[in-house]
């Protein structure tokens, strides 16, 4: 029971309850939806995980666009996702993997220095 003088208003209860359970429901995996893309949800690039050329650090080969192969996925430094959006350590990601990308700015250079946003492991990952 309210105190005396207070009125509830019940639209105004329902918004907060409504902004609360949106809150709530949002997800720490990145859905296809959500993927940063500019070309409507696409990966700029798909290819596999090199682990063997470069052991620190996982490259990009059998890219889709050839002159992105030899780039650095920065693995330790991107959203990385499993096939259903779920986050996935770096470590669990074998040479091999197929991936899809997602960049930003790319310098140019051979081979391109670019901003990795995302990348999705869409084959098995490692034990």
């Amino acid at each position: 029971m309210a105190p005396t003088g207070t009125t509830y208003r019940p639209g105004v209860v329902l918004l907060v309850v409504l902004a609360l359970l949106a809150g709530c429901a949002s997800s720490p995996g990145a859905a296809a939806g959500d993927l940063p893309t500019s070309q409507g949800g696409a990966p700029d690039l798909t290819g596999t995980v090199d682990r063997a050329t470069d052991p620190d650090d996982a490259l990009l080969a059998d890219a889709s666009d050839d002159g992105h192969d030899g780039m650095s996925l920065h693995l330790d430094d991107t959203a990385l996702v499993d096939a259903d959006g779920h986050p996935v350590d770096p470590a669990a990601v074998p040479d091999g993997a197929t991936v899809e990308v997602w960049i930003d700015e790319c310098a140019e250079s051979l081979p391109p220095l670019c901003t990795v946003d995302v990348v999705r492991v869409t084959s098995a990952l490692a034990p």
